[in-house]
């Protein structure tokens, strides 16, 4: 059974893949280098099936950056409509490291982009559920919101990783 249920068409992710194009566009008004790590592991080895290519975004997140020679990673996490959305305990197991962070946001809110050590700790604690077979947990805008650690918008991303300057 193939467990991987992505839909291109689904309302979920469009919405999530509008939101990934909102973070990598304000992303390159303020970063030299940043790219699609789907397309980026594509252009390396076209021989990679999609499902490949699933995997290793699931490592490598949507969207990558490179700051003073050291790779950043991004994984962008649109919330639902819904002030709900479920975070696949995939992504706290898989999206670790020091270079990974999340970029958050809805309609309206984000990019806010939060270290993957601090989300997934914090996503740990959420309330979890199973759905096909797969593990969740549950991620609310309020809790979002209440996240301490990280970054509200590209700019002040890159300020914390010390490549922007207020004369850009």
């Amino acid at each position: 059974m193939n467990r991987n249920t992505f839909n291109p068409n689904s309302e979920r992710c469009r919405n999530g893949m509008k939101f990934q194009q909102r973070v990598q566009a304000e992303m390159e008004r303020v970063f030299a280098d940043v790219v699609n790590t789907r397309d980026e592991f594509s252009e390396n080895d076209p021989t990679l099936t999609n499902v490949e290519l699933n995997m290793l975004e699931q490592r490598y997140g949507d969207i990558a950056v490179t700051v003073n020679e050291q790779r950043i990673f991004v994984e962008c996490v649109s919330v639902n409509t819904d002030r709900v959305s479920p975070f696949p305990e995939s992504k706290i197991e898989k999206f670790v490291g020091d270079s990974k962070w999340y970029a958050v946001g809805w309609e309206g809110y984000g990019p806010k982009f939060i270290p993957a050590r601090s989300m997934n700790a914090y996503m740990k604690k959420c309330p979890g559920f199973v759905r096909d077979g797969r593990g969740y947990r549950k991620l609310r805008r309020r809790n979002v919101r209440n996240i301490r650690v990280g970054c509200d918008g590209a700019e002040a991303f890159a300020r914390h990783l010390g490549c922007w300057h207020e004369s850009q």
